[in-house]
């Protein structure tokens, strides 16, 4: 089938729903073998779908390490950013794929890189509880206190989505207890209501 499809130039078809090429799906399912063969027959690995997203991205969101690994060895853009200028780095740390994170960072990704509304690596993961994603990248130094475009530093994003393990650590490493978004809201005060309570008592 592979042999067949090199024959008809895999590379140069058309684009599916979404804008996906034949290289990305593979590369999100983590298929590294078809990954490879379609390399082999040409296929483009920065292509992009309608998002932006080229196969590294999906491989990166989909936690495959095996494929993303492949990808960078031969060179696909490790800092490539889609429609809302998300890395793949950025993908990964947001699906809590602390491996992939690891393996990205240790190929030069830059780990403070920010999509188009500000946010970075370190507030994605904030935003999504990923807790193991958040230490590893405190403890590389990722600034937590650095803020997105609305004003929101990472403990921000952690209290509103109710994820108190993150916001507790990010409150023992030193984020800003004080620090106001752009409205002039302190993260108390859009912290949800789940946890409002035990911050309070714990910390004030």
């Amino acid at each position: 089938m592979i042999s067949k499809a090199c024959e008809e130039g895999l590379d140069k078809m058309k684009q599916k729903e979404y804008g996906f090429n034949i290289l990305h799906e593979p590369s999100g399912k983590g298929n590294l073998g078809l990954v490879k063969s379609l390399i082999k027959c040409g296929s483009n690995k920065e292509a992009k779908d309608d998002g932006g997203r080229t196969p590294l991205i999906c491989a990166s969101n989909g936690g495959n390490l095996d494929v993303v690994k492949y990808l960078i060895s031969i060179e696909a853009d490790k800092e490539v950013k889609d429609d809302i200028g998300a890395t793949p780095l950025y993908w990964a740390s947001n699906n809590g794929h602390l491996a992939v994170v690891k393996y990205l960072i240790s190929m030069g990704a830059d780990k403070n890189i920010k999509n188009n509304r500000g946010i970075s690596p370190l507030f994605i993961a904030s935003v999504r509880g990923r807790y193991d994603v958040v230490d590893y990248l405190v403890r590389l130094g990722a600034d937590v206190n650095e803020p997105n475009c609305d004003g929101w530093i990472p403990l921000f994003a952690a209290a509103y989505e109710g994820h108190l393990r993150v916001v507790e650590y990010l409150i023992s490493v030193r984020s800003n207890l004080n620090h106001k978004d752009n409205s002039g809201r302190t993260f108390l005060d859009i912290a949800n209501n789940k946890i409002q309570g035990t911050i309070i008592d714990l910390y004030f």
